[in-house]
């Protein structure tokens, strides 16, 4: 399992970033984290401890020394990320199964509960379904106008992320647990490329945009 913060902002290159961190009132540990690809997301060193820690903490403090030695800070309210990161937890232990749910003798047939349905689309949307498998991002040509929707079908944690250099991402999925999915509307013609920014050496695609 791996773990980053995004910035949302270009700290600088070919240097390893000094991020401070401090859980509610407790000593702040300083450390080098790794750099992504695209400048602007630091990987956590030590992820079990900084899981364990977020796990018992209300408030999550965070300041990265950018190369030109500025610096930014943020600030997060982590309360109840133990119940949310359990499932992730549980399906990455590969001991875990399904707990079967018990149903009473001479009960009735439970209601079947369809998935949660993709949020309302704009009317006449077209719809483009890519599969995230085997840690590969894949290419796709579609018309403008069509809404594209990853859904992560590998055990660990991806994220779809834009490649665009020097200029604003226009989307970012942040981490997509496992069985779930992220869509962007492409209005636009052009071409994007996306990776995942915890795997970007391998995971790359592009998404070609027509008229």
């Amino acid at each position: 399992m791996e773990a980053y913060i995004d910035w949302n902002k270009e700290l600088g290159t070919d240097y390893r970033p000094t991020v401070a961190v401090r859980f509610d009132e407790n000593e702040i540990q300083q450390d080098s984290w790794g750099l992504s690809t695209d400048s602007e997301a630091t990987f956590v060193p030590d992820v079990d401890s900084f899981i364990s820690a977020m796990k018992s903490a209300s408030e999550l403090v965070a300041r990265v020394w950018l190369k030109d030695q500025t610096t930014k800070t943020a600030q997060w309210d982590v309360a109840g990320i133990r119940d949310a990161v359990r499932p992730v937890e549980d399906r990455c232990n590969p001991n875990w199964t399904p707990s079967p749910t018990p149903t009473p003798t001479n009960a009735p047939e439970p209601t079947r509960v369809p998935p949660t349905p993709v949020p309302t689309l704009p009317p006449a949307a077209e719809v483009v379904e890519l599969s995230i498998m085997n840690f590969q991002h894949v290419d796709a040509t579609v018309k403008a106008g069509t809404i594209v929707i990853w859904t992560n079908n590998d055990k660990p944690l991806h994220t779809v992320t834009h490649i665009n250099p020097g200029g604003k991402r226009l989307f970012n999925s942040a981490m997509i647990a496992p069985d779930v999915g992220f869509r962007y509307h492409f209005t636009v013609p052009g071409t994007f490329e996306y990776q995942c920014l915890i795997h970007p050496v391998n995971m790359k695609g592009t998404i070609t945009v027509t008229e």
